[in-house]
């Protein structure tokens, strides 16, 4: 009876490395956009087969893919072990367990940039760097100066 009231699936490992390792590939992928090497070393990176992973797409992708699998999979089991989905419930948990990280990040942020006088004095290298793909008029801060 108390194995049917426990509806939480159990944690896969694997994905959670795999997602971890997608969130490498995308954090390095920023780094190689803010910090390029050597024209060299991008041509030698863009014809190897590690090329997929210091792209940031795939791995968002991929990222995407497997927290969709472990959202449907804890949706199922809630639907296995009561008959029903409580979507209200579920958004609700999901919201205060990822709200609170993203407000610390925010303010952690908005501290560092306050202490370090970067609205003051904002020198080029706290712009954020364009990358490929991304549309150049009015991007990073620039952009927020005529607001």
């Amino acid at each position: 009876m108390s194995e049917a009231l426990n509806i939480r699936p159990e944690r896969r490992g694997e994905l959670d490395a795999l997602r971890g390792v997608a969130a490498v590939c995308v954090v390095a992928y920023h780094a190689l956009a803010l910090h390029p090497p050597s024209r060299e070393a991008m041509w030698a990176l863009f014809c190897s087969p590690l090329y997929p992973l210091a792209t940031g797409r795939p791995a968002v992708i991929l990222f995407f893919v497997l927290s969709g699998f472990v959202l449907h999979g804890a949706l199922s089991a809630e639907r296995r072990a009561t008959g029903r989905v409580d979507i209200g419930a579920f958004a609700l948990k999901r919201f205060c367990r990822i709200w609170p990280p993203f407000a610390a990040a925010g303010l952690l942020a908005a501290a560092v940039a306050a202490a370090a006088s970067v609205f003051a004095t904002l020198p080029a290298q706290l712009l954020p760097a364009p990358m490929r793909g991304w549309p150049e008029d009015g991007y990073g801060l620039a952009a927020l100066a005529g607001t």
